[in-house]
C-alpha cells in the first residue's frame, strides 16, 4: 500500500549508527574500550542492557523454546554480517537467523543501496535477538502488493508457524475497508488459537497520522492499523495511554484504566469537553474506543 510507513525506535536507530556507521560519532565517542564496545548502559543511548534494566528483564536467554520472526516489507534488507558485528559489539551470543523466508538478506544490502533500505529490518533482527537470546528466528520478508491481509493469511497456512511475529510497520485505519480489518482479524484468531503472538508496532507519530509531518491537512486522530486490532499486541514508547481506535470498541477489562483517566481529564462520554492545561483532546476523541497501546 501507497501509504504503509515503517514504524522505527529512534533512540535505539541511534544505537544501531553507532555500531554501523563510520560517520562522525567515532567509538572515543561513546566507550573507552572496544573489547566488547557496548556490554554495559551508554548514556543517551538505548542499548541491550538498558532495556533488560528498564523492562526488568533478568535473563535473555530461550534455551532453544519457542520461536520467533520479524516482520518486513517495502525493499527492506538485513545484512547477516552486520548482525555479528553487532552482537559481537555487544557481547551477545553470535547467532545467525535459523530461517529465511522471502529473501532481502545479503551483507552487502546496506553498502549497495541508500541506508534506509536496511536500517529497519537490521534493527529488527538485531534488537529481537538481543532480547529473546537461543530462540529460533526467522526474517520473514513479504513482496505481495497487499502488505497484511494476504501475508497473514499465507502465515495462517503454515504447519509450524513462528509463535512470535514483530511487526513495525502500520496504516492509518481510516485507509482500509472495515471488511479487510475484519478478515486480518479471523486470521489473527485462527493463529492465537495455535499459540501465535503478533505484536504489532504503535507508531512513531502518537495520535496524528504520520502523513502530517509533511502536511497538515492530515492532523487529527488517526489511529493505526494492525496495532488497534483487538487481536494483536500492540507495542508503544513510554509515554501512553497514546491513542483511540475509531473501528473497535472498548473491551470491558480496559475501563479500570481509560475511564479514570478520561475523568481526571474532564472528558464525558462524547469527547467533549475537559480541563485545560490538563492535555484534554480535541473534538472528534472517540471515548468508546479500544486504547492502545496495550504495552510500552
Amino acid at each position: 500500500r501507497k501509504n504503509l510507513l515503517k514504524r522505527g525506535v529512534l533512540d535505539t536507530d541511534k544505537a544501531f549508527h553507532i555500531v554501523h556507521s563510520a560517520g562522525s560519532e567515532t567509538t572515543a565517542d561513546i566507550s573507552t574500550s572496544m573489547e566488547p564496545l557496548l556490554s554495559k548502559e551508554l548514556l543517551n543511548y538505548v542499548t541491550p542492557a538498558l532495556l533488560n534494566r528498564v523492562y526488568s528483564i533478568d535473563s535473555n536467554d530461550g534455551a532453544q523454546r519457542g520461536s520467533q520472526a520479524v516482520y518486513e516489507t517495502i525493499g527492506q534488507s538485513f545484512s547477516p554480517s552486520d548482525l555479528t558485528v553487532f552482537q559481537r559489539a555487544f557481547d551477545l551470543p553470535v547467532e545467525a537467523v535459523a530461517h529465511d523466508i522471502g529473501g532481502h538478506m545479503s551483507n552487502g544490502a546496506c553498502k549497495a543501496n541508500n541506508a534506509n533500505d536496511c536500517i529497519e529490518a537490521n534493527l529488527d533482527i538485531q534488537y529481537m535477538m538481543a532480547v529473546a537470546q537461543h530462540v529460533p528466528t526467522t526474517y520473514y520478508y513479504w513482496s505481495g502488493d497487499d502488505f497484511l491481509l494476504e501475508w497473514i493469511q499465507q502465515v495462517a497456512d503454515m504447519t509450524d508457524p513462528p509463535l512470535v511475529f514483530s511487526i513495525s510497520y502500520g496504516a492509518d485505519e481510516s485507509e482500509l475497508s472495515s471488511s479487510y480489518g475484519m478478515q486480518f482479524d479471523i486470521q489473527a484468531m485462527k493463529l492465537g488459537v495455535r499459540g501465535v503472538t503478533i505484536l504489532a508496532s504503535s507508531g512513531d507519530d502518537g495520535a496524528v497520522s504520520p502523513s502530517a509531518a509533511s502536511n497538515s491537512m492530515y492532523c487529527g486522530y488517526n489511529p493505526s492499523f494492525p496495532a488497534t486490532s483487538p487481536y494483536v499486541t500492540a507495542v508503544g514508547g513510554t509515554m501512553g495511554p497514546e491513542h483511540r481506535t475509531a473501528v473497535y470498541p472498548r473491551p470491558d477489562w480496559q475501563n479500570d484504566i481509560i475511564v479514570p483517566y478520561l475523568d481526571s481529564l474532564g472528558v464525558g462520554a462524547s469527547g467533549q469537553g475537559g480541563v485545560p492545561g490538563r492535555g484534554a483532546p480535541l473534538p472528534g476523541f472517540n471515548t468508546g474506543g479500544r486504547g492502545y497501546p496495550d504495552v510500552s
